[in-house]
């Protein structure tokens, strides 16, 4: 099962103890991704951390590389549209010595993959995404805007019309000219 972890935080703790939290991490980050693709090839997260340190930093950059395509198969095995190939971002910012930006970039990726997976339903809406929620809360700014979300409220309700009624259109109508009137 893959662990959903607050980036922000990750970062802060991997700061303030001096790159300690940082090595669980790494390893943690290893695990899941292993995980989540079903690769049983890819060595444990403590097995990589040794490679990196005994090979002074060079198994690092190429763990970086294989994590991008790592994650490119735990998207394809979640069920989820495969997102762009990150392992080339991966292996540059490794190279440049911004390790902690892939951790973070990496964690994000394993977040939305543990949300969309099917062993999460209720508990994986409560952790933190990047501060979004598919759009389900945010306020239209225009009242073009506004308009073009009721136009999508009238959609969800004509598609969720009963079978029996006579004239699923006339839902749409009333409901978009109720919530037109009442943002007005």
């Amino acid at each position: 099962m893959i662990q959903k972890r607050d980036i922000a935080i990750s970062i802060v703790l991997t700061i303030v103890t001096c790159g300690i939290y940082g090595i669980f991490w790494f390893i943690s980050l290893n695990d899941d991704a292993k995980n989540a693709s079903g690769d049983e090839t890819l060595p444990s997260g403590g097995v990589a951390f040794l490679l990196t340190l005994v090979t002074c930093g060079i198994y690092g950059i190429y763990w970086a590389y294989k994590m991008g395509k790592t994650l490119q198969a735990a998207q394809s095995r979640a069920g989820m549209a495969v997102s762009s190939d990150n392992s080339i971002l991966y292996l540059i910012l490794q190279l440049f010595g911004f390790g902690i930006i892939n951790y973070a970039l990496m964690q994000n990726q394993l977040n939305t993959i543990a949300g969309a997976g099917p062993d999460q339903q209720s508990a994986g809406n409560n952790s933190s995404n990047g501060g979004t929620n598919g759009g389900a809360s945010q306020q239209p700014a225009t009242p073009a805007a506004s308009q073009a979300a009721t136009a999508q409220e009238a959609t969800v309700v004509s598609n969720e019309a009963p079978a029996n009624s006579d004239k699923p259109e006339d839902v749409v109508v009333e409901s978009v000219e109720e919530t037109v009137v009442e943002e007005e």
